[in-house]
């Protein structure tokens, strides 16, 4: 490998010399993080929970259906004030996560 009679790339073959670090990278404010925690927190406490909780049970029925369209059912979810992560959370229960084939 030295002598380049075999080559692997990345090691004795098409190396980048200089390493290309991130200069400014974004640093969050704690204090920022917890803002948001607590925001969450009174959105939940202040919201109708037992819409929420058939909105979301009535999409993932639709979800298991081919045929049944979600889109009303995902603004309806935003308006009775589900979040992002209960949405998605419904989706992932349903259909999975997509996970990517690695082969060699």
């Amino acid at each position: 490998m030295e002598r380049g009679e075999q080559i692997v790339v990345g090691v004795n073959k098409f190396v980048e010399e200089d390493e290309h670090k991130p200069e400014n990278m974004l640093r969050v404010d704690p204090a920022v993080q917890e803002a948001q925690i607590q925001r969450l927190q009174a959105l939940r406490q202040s919201r109708d929970s037992a819409r929420v909780a058939d909105v979301l049970a009535r999409l993932e029925r639709a979800a298991r259906d081919p045929n049944a369209p979600l889109m009303p059912l995902f603004i309806e979810a935003v308006e009775a004030y589900a979040t992002l992560g209960e949405i998605f959370g419904v989706l992932r229960k349903v259909f999975g996560e997509y996970e990517a084939v690695i082969s060699i």
